[in-house]
């Protein structure tokens, strides 16, 4: 998807905040300018088609939008304001445990000298209970307003063939595929 390796960016600040089928990042080189894209990507499902052998089973797609200069600046405040850098990873949280359905968001920041990789698994679940929960909660929904998230994605599936993909977990988006009509002779 052309992502930048974060373990190798010498960028002053870059920050990347993934789901199963969307990557918001953000970055500056002057901590004032702040740059940012939104990628969305999938791949298909052979669930849905009739046919044993689909040649586009477990394509990847993707594509990439740049997020305006003023959304990324507010992107970054939004960050800064939540204290989200300083949060540990959910296994360093006591009683944030993960679960095999739902959603995980990774966070990943990058300085010239410093890499973090951070896992939170639907923080929704624990928001009542565990601070740091409602923070990265908080965090996604705003991102998905400021980044129009679910949008993006929803806009770029109707793009692809016809057919079944990955929209996070164990769901499927499906568009109507191309079914083949034979007549039976009577």
């Amino acid at each position: 998807m052309g992502l930048v390796d974060l373990t190798a960016s010498q960028k002053v600040f870059y920050w990347r905040f993934w789901t199963e089928t969307e990557a918001v990042e953000i970055w500056t080189d002057d901590q004032n300018t702040f740059q940012g894209k939104l990628s969305v990507f999938t791949t298909r499902s052979i669930v849905g088609t009739n046919e044993k052998k689909d040649p586009l089973q477990g394509k990847f797609y993707f594509t990439s939008n740049p997020i305006s200069s003023e959304k990324a600046g507010r992107i970054h405040t939004l960050i800064q304001t939540l204290g989200v850098l300083s949060i540990p990873t959910e296994d360093s949280i006591s009683d944030w445990q993960a679960g095999l359905d739902g959603i995980t968001y990774i966070v990943e920041t990058s300085t010239p000298t410093t890499y973090s990789f951070k896992t939170y698994w639907t923080p929704e679940v624990y928001k009542e209970s565990v601070r740091e929960a409602a923070v990265i909660d908080t965090l996604a929904k705003q991102l998905n307003t400021l980044a129009s998230m679910g949008v993006h994605f929803s806009k770029f599936v109707r793009t692809l063939p016809p057919g079944c993909y990955h929209a996070g977990g164990m769901m499927l988006w499906c568009s109507e595929l191309n079914k083949r009509r034979t007549r039976r002779k009577r």
